[in-house]
C-alpha cells in the first residue's frame, strides 16, 4: 500500500500540480481534482487524446483526454480566442500536441529521475478504442473547471 502512495505522491502530484499551472496561466482557469483513481487498460473514447512516451529512469507515457467540446473550448482558449474553435483539424491537433507537450515538461518536477520524453502523438475520433500497457499501472485523474468542463489525465509509469 505504501508503494501506491509513494507513486501518487512522488509521480502523479508533480503531473497535477505542472496540470494546474498549466490551465491557470495559458487557459485562464482553475481546475480542480474531482478525483485520482487506477483505470483500466482498454477503454473506448470519443475526442481529442494525446500522449508523451517517456524513457529513461522511468516508462511509460502521460496522456490527457478531452471530449470534443471541451477540447474545443480549452483549444480555443489556449490558442487565445474568447470561443471555442469550431472544429478539431490540424491546427487544433497542433495546439493539442503542445498541451501535451507542456504538461509532460513538468516531469521535470520529479526530482531523482533522470526523464527522456518523445514527441507527443494526439489521435481524435469517435469512438475510438485506447489500449495501455497491461503490466504498469494506469493511474487517472480526473479534473474539472466551469470554464472549459471535465477532462483526464493519464499517468501509466514504472520505474525501468
Amino acid at each position: 500500500m505504501s508503494e501506491n502512495i509513494d507513486l501518487i505522491k512522488v509521480i502523479v502530484k508533480p503531473f497535477i500540480q505542472v496540470t494546474a499551472d498549466f490551465f491557470d496561466s495559458m487557459i485562464g482557469c482553475s481546475i480542480q481534482v474531482k478525483s485520482i483513481t487506477y483505470a483500466g487498460h482498454r477503454f473506448r473514447e470519443n475526442g481529442v487524446y494525446a500522449n508523451i512516451g517517456f524513457g529513461g529512469d522511468m516508462m511509460g507515457m502521460v496522456a490527457v483526454i478531452f471530449h470534443e467540446n471541451v477540447a474545443k473550448r480549452i483549444i480555443g482558449r489556449f490558442l487565445g480566442e474568447e470561443e471555442a474553435v469550431a472544429d478539431i483539424d490540424e491546427d487544433a491537433i497542433d495546439a493539442v500536441g503542445e498541451i501535451i507537450n507542456i504538461i509532460a515538461g513538468g516531469k521535470s518536477y520529479i526530482d531523482g529521475y533522470n526523464l527522456k520524453m518523445s514527441l507527443p502523438s494526439v489521435l481524435f475520433g469517435n469512438p475510438m478504442m485506447i489500449a495501455l500497457p497491461r503490466d504498469v499501472p494506469v493511474i487517472e485523474t480526473v479534473f474539472t473547471a466551469q470554464e472549459v468542463g471535465e477532462f483526464r489525465l493519464l499517468i501509466c509509469l514504472q520505474l525501468s
